[in-house]
């Protein structure tokens, strides 16, 4: 497997002429599924640019308007860029602060922010994203977006969703829908995976590439556990076993003590939410 020094030489190389062009007011990283080893064969390279200059449209906490074009390189290989713009990145700077608030005050997890989808996928490729122009600016928007408190941001709020989805796994066993109740499991089991990645410091928001995830990472994570936890995703048990759906119960709470030992600033959340 190529290590991440390669890789980084290897892009910087490629784009060697694409990164003369970058006005020395932006950056251009390299993301995407190529950046974190999940590319197929047919996978194209995504590349995010960030610079001075007008939103598409009116400015908001979110930037699922960002504009993008395809190119091909000399070399022949295509690519997508996509352009935020330092506007459009501002409001989500205001959003973010309030992530390292809640590091330091607990009343603030009451208020803690939510991000959309798009504005969750920015934030983890100016996290991970290889810089192939103007590494002093993109280290200034990795500050600027406090994208070293994502993973713990990240790990709360899908514990928390995991927490309410398993009351409601809970309520439908007492009321006897064992079908809606391994539903409910499957969608809290997935919240808690995310969780537990991101205990670990993986953020990649897309949930097609989590049981891979976890598997890359089950030296760390314990292969039992990850293990289990994958059965208990992919397998369908019988209806008529609510003995199974407590199994898988008694998992996620195994889980969940594993995710506040690595982030102990979240055992407060999960107690509080307990009561």
């Amino acid at each position: 497997m190529t290590t991440d020094d390669d890789l980084r030489l290897s892009l910087r190389s490629d784009l060697a002429g694409l990164a003369d062009a970058i006005r020395t007011s932006d950056t251009l990283l390299a993301v995407g599924s190529v950046v974190s080893g999940l590319a197929s064969s047919s996978t194209h390279l995504d590349l995010l640019l960030i610079g001075p200059g007008a939103p598409a449209k009116s400015v908001a906490a979110s930037v699922a308007g960002l504009r993008s074009g395809s190119y091909v390189l000399a070399s022949g290989q295509s690519v997508t860029v996509r352009f935020c713009s330092t506007q459009e990145l501002a409001p989500v700077r205001d959003v973010v602060m309030h992530f390292a608030e809640a590091m330091v005050e607990p009343s603030a997890w009451a208020n803690i922010p939510s991000l959309d989808h798009p504005t969750h996928v920015l934030l983890h490729e100016v996290r991970n994203g290889i810089t192939i122009a103007h590494e002093s600016i993109a280290q200034a928007w990795r500050e600027a977006l406090y994208v070293d408190q994502l993973p713990t941001y990240l790990a709360s709020t899908h514990l928390l969703r995991h927490l309410d989805r398993r009351e409601n796994v809970e309520q439908q066993l007492v009321d006897q829908h064992l079908e809606s109740a391994q539903w409910m499991l499957r969608e809290s089991l997935q919240d808690l995976l995310a969780a537990l990645l991101a205990s670990i410091g993986e953020t990649n928001p897309h949930r097609r590439w989590h049981l891979r995830l976890a598997r890359r990472h089950q030296e760390v994570l314990g292969h039992d556990l990850v293990d289990r936890l994958v059965k208990a995703l992919c397998v369908w048990h019988d209806v008529d076993e609510e003995a199974e759906v407590r199994a898988a119960l008694e998992l996620a709470d195994e889980v969940r003590r594993d995710i506040v030992e690595r982030i102990p600033g979240l055992r407060v959340l999960s107690l509080a939410v307990e009561r």
